[in-house]
């Protein structure tokens, strides 16, 4: 029979034990996980350090000489494999691709004036990786085109190839990472670059504009604001009278869901499709403010993209038969590396993952930038910007009589960007959010300073 002092010393060694596992508990949680950071953005060091590099682009951009315009346009099938993973969806667990469907394609188009170039990129793809535009400029440099020059952008279907995320948010959504699916993404985007240069030739061009609300919905706040902004550049060269043009539009382009296994284009395809069917010799499409904002159409999937694209399409087509034609341009572009807020990655409404960790999913700066055609001004962000958001903006630029066309997947990719008060509200969006409560003000204060509404003051 065991003695009372044996049962003393076992008592006294699970206390230890015990309280020993509650002391690295503590610990563990201490170094893994933060509150939320709720601190006042506006006054951050990061924030000055971006908006000192910001200030200089309104001065920069309006340096550019009103000059002869020379375009020309390139495109080619993206190419693809079947049995790799499809980006888009976390449902599919990254499953294999099980056919090749529609054919995918990489679209350019190169304006130039006077000693300024600059070329709008995009495919059917999710978003325009870092690695993937890395690559791109990489071959581009050695062609004597500099990466400010590089206006990238993407369909956002989610039925394109995957597998160029490294990292494990990415792979969740686009398969195991292969360095060969940025190869091959990375090539199509440069060939149809350096063709569409090659082809540049003098033309004139317009802006086209309408509005399209009855194709998507505020997915975020029911019944909240949405951007239904469809815009494009058509140019016409002079020589042949040959026609291009490069769109934009919000909506998402999730027309067909997870259980799609083979490639597709989504409703920006058939847009694309019926552009082309036209008088019109190039059509390329590139997404807007698609944060917060669904497709909305009749039917399901094939038929919903079928009638959004074409809705679309015959809207743009339209307005394209009274266009107004310049000859000359204002072209210019500056694109600045900025400072990011913290990563904030939530495990609940008021946790995050420390920094520590959150700060390895991305580099802690992204790219930003700004392209001017004439009065038009174009942002490239590395993030999914909210409606709710852009439409504010696009009608204050209005009232300084400049047209702001703001633009995701610019050659990186950073999560969404919300208004403040919409963070806690438990919205997919939000936990998709990883710059913290203030992403979406940071970004949008940056936009003001870079278009020149803001002077800083």
């Amino acid at each position: 029979m065991r003695s009372k002092k044996h049962f003393g010393k076992l008592g006294r060694w699970a206390a230890r034990l015990s309280a020993g596992t509650a002391v690295m508990s503590v610990v563990f949680v201490s170094a893994v996980f933060r509150p939320v950071d709720r601190s006042d953005w506006a006054k951050s060091d990061s924030l000055m350090s971006a908006r000192e590099i910001v200030a200089v682009v309104p001065s920069e951009l309006a340096k550019a000489d009103e000059s002869n315009l020379e375009a020309g346009w390139a495109s080619a099938p993206l190419t693809v494999k079947v049995g790799e993973p499809l980006a888009g969806y976390g449902a599919r667990r990254g499953d294999s691709s099980t056919g090749k469907g529609e054919v995918l394609w990489a679209r350019a188009l190169c304006l130039r004036s006077g000693s300024s170039e600059v070329v709008l990129v995009t495919a059917d793809i999710l978003l325009v990786h870092a690695g993937v535009s890395a690559a791109v400029e990489k071959v581009c440099s050695a062609q004597g085109i500099s990466p400010e020059s590089l206006y990238f952008t993407a369909t956002h279907t989610h039925c394109g190839p995957g597998g160029w995320g490294p990292n494990i948010i990415e792979e969740s959504v686009c398969g195991e990472f292969d360095p060969t699916s940025v190869e091959r993404i990375a090539r199509d985007l440069s060939g149809v670059i350096l063709e569409a240069r090659k082809r540049a030739s003098p033309a004139e061009w317009s802006w086209i504009r309408t509005e399209a609300p009855e194709f998507l919905r505020n997915r975020t706040v029911d019944g909240g604001t949405i951007d239904p902004v469809l815009e494009a550049i058509a140019v016409r060269q002079k020589e042949d009278g040959q026609i291009g043009l490069f769109a934009f539009f919000g909506a998402h382009a999730t027309c067909l869901g997870a259980e799609q296994m083979a490639y597709h284009a989504d409703y920006p395809g058939v847009f694309v499709r019926v552009i082309e069917g036209g008088d019109v010799n190039f059509a390329a499409f590139g997404a807007a403010s698609v944060g917060s904002q669904s497709p909305v159409g009749p039917g399901e999937k094939e038929e919903r993209a079928t009638a959004i694209g074409t809705g679309l399409a015959e809207k743009l087509l339209f307005e394209l038969e009274t266009a107004e034609w310049k000859s000359t341009m204002h072209l210019g572009a500056s694109q600045k590396l900025i400072p990011l807020p913290e990563f904030q990655v939530r495990v609940s409404s008021n946790i995050r993952v420390a920094e520590w960790i959150a700060n390895g999913i991305h580099p802690t700066s992204a790219p930003i930038q700004f392209v001017r055609l004439d009065q038009h001004r174009l942002v490239g962000l590395p993030v999914e910007f909210s409606s709710l958001l852009s439409a504010p903006l696009r009608a204050e630029a209005a009232t300084k009589g400049l047209h702001l066309t703001p633009t995701v997947f610019n050659g990186d990719y950073i999560g969404y960007v919300l208004p403040p008060e919409i963070y806690d509200s438990g919205a997919y969006e939000t936990q998709m959010n990883f710059l913290g409560p203030e992403g979406g003000a940071w970004f949008s204060d940056l936009i003001r300073l870079g278009i020149g509404i803001d002077e800083g003051e």
